[in-house]
């Protein structure tokens, strides 16, 4: 199975530096429960640091075989699902940044 790496970045450690920026969650874990809590606890960060962060859909991508087809690319099945949550994502920010 293909590695998969996450990156967390920030800008800055100051509490407003991320403040009033749009934010969206997801996560991919071997188990079926990990990215699930991980989630929560940065959608806590999240809310204390005043982020808004889209609500719906929510993504809890379970790390399987099937995820990458055999030269890393997506499988059909999860680029159809990451695609139609960037698409959520994509139209939230267009109605919130204005």
């Amino acid at each position: 199975m293909a590695q998969i790496q996450i990156a967390v970045l920030v800008g800055s450690l100051r509490r407003d530096s991320l403040n009033r920026k749009l934010a969206g969650v997801m996560g991919v874990s071997v188990g079926a429960m990990g990215t699930s809590m991980a989630q929560q606890h940065l959608r806590n960060i999240l809310s204390y640091l005043e982020v808004p962060t889209l609500g719906q859909p929510e993504a809890f991508i379970h790390a399987r075989e099937d995820l990458f087809n055999a030269d890393g690319t997506l499988g059909q099945d999860s680029r159809k699902f990451l695609q139609g949550w960037m698409d959520r994502y994509v139209a939230w920010v267009k109605k919130h940044a204005a």
